[in-house]
């Protein structure tokens, strides 16, 4: 059994169709990960490490962190991207402060990036790790009903809309989170 380092519902929600197939499951609602470190990739290892303790013996646990990098901020928000305008703070309340820290920034310098990683930790202690990487742009402001985050303020020029302005479907398949994960399905 896979067991997925996540709570958030919007998370399991996106990863549920890449998973299909497999036998899964998130952790309870008493897991807590400290996402103390410095790279997205140590946050994933230190979720997949805690996941472990709701887990049977036999079972894989799999962590993962997303981060925003914004060019004209310099990479911020970063790792922090869930705690950027504070510790237990909306959505809103981050993309607020993204759009607040980009006011008067000229469109050729609001590109930015979405950044998953992912690492997956097995019985035997082996351990894989997997990253995926989407390319955009942050829109002047909010637009469209869909996705969670930043994807109101994410836009990529291939499609003309923002991530939440796309089907469900369509964000699954082009999706960062997409590419790590499909990356560890050869290893599930």
């Amino acid at each position: 059994m896979l067991v997925l380092a996540t709570r958030n519902k919007h998370k399991i929600e996106e990863l549920s169709p890449i998973l299909r197939g497999l036998a899964w499951r998130a952790v309870d609602e008493k897991f807590f990960a400290e996402e103390g470190a410095r790279s997205l990739m140590a946050n994933a290892l230190i979720k997949a490490r805690k996941a472990r303790e709701f887990c049977e013996p036999q079972d894989v646990s799999l962590g993962e962190d997303t981060g925003l990098f914004v060019e004209a901020l310099k990479g911020e928000p970063g790792v922090l991207s869930s705690r950027y305008a504070g510790n237990s703070v909306s959505f809103e309340d981050n993309t607020e402060k993204l759009l607040k820290n980009l006011k008067g920034i000229v469109n050729a310098k609001r590109s930015a990036f979405f950044i998953t990683a992912c690492a997956c930790l097995f019985p035997d202690g082996k351990a894989v790790f997997s990253c995926g990487r989407l390319d955009g742009e942050i829109a002047l402001e909010p637009s469209g009903g869909g996705g969670f985050g930043y994807d109101s303020v994410f836009f990529v020029p291939g499609i003309n809309k923002t991530l939440a302005q796309i089907c469900f479907e369509e964000k699954t398949k082009m999706s960062h989170r997409y590419k790590a994960m499909t990356a560890l399905l050869p290893y599930l």
